[in-house]
């Protein structure tokens, strides 16, 4: 459901976690000497038959440079039917330095859909709030966002799509959307500040996402009561 390989823009991959303009870095795009997002190595914490708990350590610096940031990701995976897959991710995002962040498109977690789901693929880009297209979410908060089509165009074959949720308890809920046709998405926080952000020495903010991969649509996926299940409403 997403793009691995996501010509002209390849730093929009797949999903992913960074953030451009981090005390003049740069950990989104751009060359490693600008910064580099260093994991300390995924480790399994948890397995059973229907989901799995991956975990990671990884540093935030320009090579040859100081710590910036950290993060502690906890990724949970699990199969509630045979219809939908999801994917609970929380991360503990640390300055290890006063950290200033400065207006960015670039941050934070963010996902690329495979082009056949997009709208500019023939699919449909739908939000929580029930609008449509790039030109309906760009800008607009949402609970969730949402890519769905048909992968191949053969009759018979079925529809299936990828949402990504914003949780209530971030620091900037609601958070505006930044999406494209094209197939990006992402509840990106700094594309809308009026001043740089700042984050103190030592202080973290905690980051929440749901990932569902669904067959059919929105409606038919539940992604609502998907949603709500999440944050214990």
């Amino acid at each position: 459901m997403t793009a691995e390989s996501a010509l002209p823009w390849p730093h929009h991959r797949s999903l992913f976690f960074g953030c451009d303009f981090v005390n003049g870095g740069n950990y989104w795009q751009d060359e490693l000497e600008r910064g580099q997002i260093i994991s300390s190595g995924p480790r399994v914490a948890s397995a059973t038959g229907t989901s799995a708990v991956i975990e990671d350590t990884c540093e935030w610096r320009m090579p040859g440079g100081p710590v910036q940031m950290t993060d502690d990701r906890r990724f949970t995976l699990s199969v509630p039917n045979s219809r939908v897959r999801i994917l609970d991710v929380d991360i503990t995002w640390r300055a290890e330095v006063d950290v200033t962040i400065e207006k960015s498109n670039h941050a934070l977690f963010a996902m690329r859909a495979v082009h056949e789901i997009t709208p500019w693929g023939g699919g449909r880009l739908v939000s929580s709030e029930g609008k449509e297209g790039e030109a309906g979410t760009f800008g607009q908060p949402a609970l969730w966002c949402a890519f769905y089509g048909r992968r191949r165009r053969a009759q018979g074959e079925p529809v299936e799509g990828i949402a990504l949720m914003d949780h209530p308890e971030s620091p900037w809920a609601p958070c505006p959307w930044f999406t494209r046709d094209y197939g990006f998405a992402s509840p990106t926080p700094f594309d809308w500040i009026d001043e740089a952000w700042r984050l103190e020495a030592g202080r973290s903010v905690r980051v929440r996402h749901r990932v569902v991969a669904f067959a059919g649509d929105p409606q038919e996926a539940g992604l609502d009561e998907l949603y709500r299940d999440w944050i214990g409403a």
